[in-house]
C-alpha cells in the first residue's frame, strides 16, 4: 500500500442520498489544495468548524462547513480536513473531482486508520476493536469493541510484555556473564514471573471461544416433526414470514436459513422439513437435506407439540446423533393448547427445556435467555476480561503459551541460558505480532482490506 505524506480524499459517510455527507482528506497539501480551489488564504485555526462557500474556479459546488486538525495532532498524525456538504451524491462527486484535480488520490480502504497506526495514533488491537465496531450487531459485540478500542487488551498485553523483557533481560545477563551461574531461588524467581505471564495468557485464551460466538454467532437448526410449529417459530424468530405455514403435513420441503439476533447473539438460523416415518418421494429428500444441516449446525433446536403424544418426539430423538461440541434445547411448543395427558406426566416432564406457545407469543424470551445461558453464560465465568480475543490474536497467544511453557521447562531442568532465552524470545515475539509492534505486511493488508474506503 502506498503510504507517506500524498494527500488522499474519500467519503467518509456512507454513500447515497442523506441530509448530510463528510469528505476527508489527509496528506500535507490539504490546506494548499483547499486555498487554490477558494482562490484565497484561509486562516487554519486547528479543532475550529468554519464556513465556506465551496468552488472551483468559476464554478460554485456547495456551501460546506469545514474542520481542521493540524497534524501531528490529528486521527492520522497529518493534516486533517473534513469538509460537510450537502447530502446529495452529484455534490460529494464534484468535491472529490475537485481535488482530485488539485493532486490529492482517492483513499484505499483502511488507509486513514492504517496512517493512524503508522503514526502511532493507534495500536492494531485498537484498529481491530474499530473494525468490530462498524460491524457489531449486538450489544455485546459493541462493548467488546469499545473495549478493544480503548485499549484494554493491549494494556493487559504490554504489562505481559514488560514482565517478559525483565525476565529475558536477567537472563541474557547470565549469557554475558558466563563466570556467573544462576543460583536455585533465580530460577525460582523467573519460573514464578513465568508463570503468573502464563496464568494472564490462559485468561485471555478462556474467552476465545466466547469470542467466536460473539463475533462469529452460532448457527441454530430448527428440527421436529411436521405441523408442531418449527416454520412458524422460524417466522416469529426473524420477524418476518420467510417460511409457509400450513396445517398440511411437509409443506416445508427444503432447509430455509437466515440471520436474526436471540438472546444478544447473532445466529443463522434454519429451518428443516418435518421427521416423519410416512414420508413420499420428495419429502424423504427434504428429510434428508435436514439431517445434513443438523449435522453442521452448532445448536438444535428441538420442537414438540404440547397437544401431542409425547412418545411421537421418539421419532425426532432416536434420529438425533450429537457431536460433543454440538448443543441441544428442546421446545416444547403450542402450550396454550390443552396438553396430552401424557405430557403432565412426571416421566415426560423432563424431555423439554422451554416452554413456548409462538400462537401467544410467550416464552420466546425464555427461550433466548436459555440460548444466552447455552453459549456466553457458560463461558463468562471462564473469561476473565471483557475483551475477548479474535482469530489472529488467538493464534498469537496460544504460540507465546507453547513457547513460554518451553522456557519454564527449561528453568525447571536447567537447560543452557541461551536455549532458554530462546524460547523466551519466541514468546516475546508473538506478543509483539499481538500488539503489531512487528510490522508484517500480510497481516496489516488483510485487517485493512476489511475496513471501508473513508475510514
Amino acid at each position: 500500500m502506498r503510504t507517506g505524506t500524498e494527500t488522499i480524499v474519500a467519503l467518509a459517510t456512507p454513500p447515497g442520498v442523506g441530509a448530510l455527507a463528510i469528505v476527508r482528506l489527509s496528506g500535507d497539501g490539504v490546506r494548499e489544495m483547499t486555498e487554490r480551489l477558494l482562490g484565497r488564504k484561509l486562516q487554519w485555526v486547528p479543532q475550529r468548524a468554519f464556513f465556506v462557500r465551496l468552488r472551483e474556479g468559476e464554478r460554485e459546488i456547495d456551501d460546506a462547513v469545514m474542520t481542521f486538525w493540524e497534524g501531528p495532532r490529528s486521527y492520522t498524525g497529518e493534516d486533517v480536513l473534513e469538509i460537510c456538504v450537502h447530502g446529495n451524491p452529484k455534490i460529494v462527486e464534484q468535491v472529490i473531482a475537485a481535488y482530485l484535480r488539485q493532486g490529492a488520490r482517492l483513499a484505499l480502504p483502511g488507509e486513514f486508520t492504517r496512517r493512524a497506526l503508522q503514526a502511532g495514533k493507534l495500536g492494531l488491537t485498537q484498529v481491530e476493536g474499530l473494525g468490530d465496531l462498524f460491524s457489531a450487531s449486538t450489544e455485546r459485540e459493541l462493548a467488546n469493541a469499545r473495549s478493544l478500542l480503548r485499549g484494554d487488551l493491549a494494556k493487559e498485553m504490554e504489562a505481559m510484555r514488560e514482565k517478559l523483557i525483565e525476565v529475558l533481560a536477567q537472563l541474557e545477563a547470565y549469557i554475558d556473564f558466563p563466570e556467573e551461574d544462576i543460583d536455585p531461588p533465580t530460577y525460582g524467581m523467573m519460573r514464578e514471573r513465568l508463570n503468573a505471564v502464563i496464568e494472564r495468557v490462559e485468561r485471555l485464551l478462556a474467552g476465545a471461544k466466547m469470542g467466536r460466538v460473539v463475533r462469529d454467532g452460532i448457527s441454530a437448526v430448527i428440527v421436529g416433526r411436521p405441523n408442531v410449529g418449527k416454520s412458524s417459530l422460524f417466522n416469529l424468530l426473524l420477524q418476518e414470514r420467510r417460511a409457509i405455514v400450513s396445517h398440511r403435513p411437509g409443506t416445508t420441503r427444503d432447509v430455509i436459513d437466515a440471520e436474526c439476533v436471540i438472546g444478544d447473539i447473532r445466529m443463522r438460523l434454519l429451518d428443516t422439513a418435518g421427521i416423519r416415518e410416512e414420508a413420499d418421494e420428495i419429502e424423504a429428500e427434504g428429510i434428508s437435506r435436514t439431517k445434513e444441516a443438523w449435522d453442521q449446525a452448532q445448536l438444535i433446536l428441538h420442537v414438540m407439540a404440547a397437544d401431542e403424544d409425547p412418545e411421537l418426539d421418539k421419532i425426532v430423538t432416536a434420529q438425533l446423533k450429537l457431536r460433543p461440541d454440538q448443543r441441544l434445547l428442546r421446545v416444547l411448543n403450542k402450550t396454550d393448547l390443552e396438553w396430552h395427558p401424557r405430557r403432565t406426566y412426571p416421566d415426560y416432564q423432563h424431555e423439554f427445556d422451554c416452554r413456548i406457545s409462538v400462537a401467544k407469543h410467550e416464552g420466546i424470551e425464555s427461550l433466548g435467555e436459555k440460548i444466552k445461558e447455552i453459549f456466553i453464560s457458560s463461558q463468562a465465568a471462564e473469561a476473565s476480561t471483557l475483551c475477548l480475543v479474535n482469530a489472529r490474536q488467538t493464534v498469537c497467544l496460544e504460540n507465546a503459551k507453547g513457547f513460554l511453557s518451553r522456557a519454564i521447562l527449561g528453568l525447571e531442568e536447567k537447560w543452557p541460558p541461551e536455549i532458554i532465552s530462546h524460547e523466551m524470545r519466541a514468546a516475546l515475539s508473538e506478543v509483539d505480532e499481538l500488539l503489531g509492534v512487528t510490522d508484517h505486511e500480510e497481516v496489516l493488508d488483510r485487517i485493512f482490506s476489511q475496513f471501508c474506503i473513508g475510514k
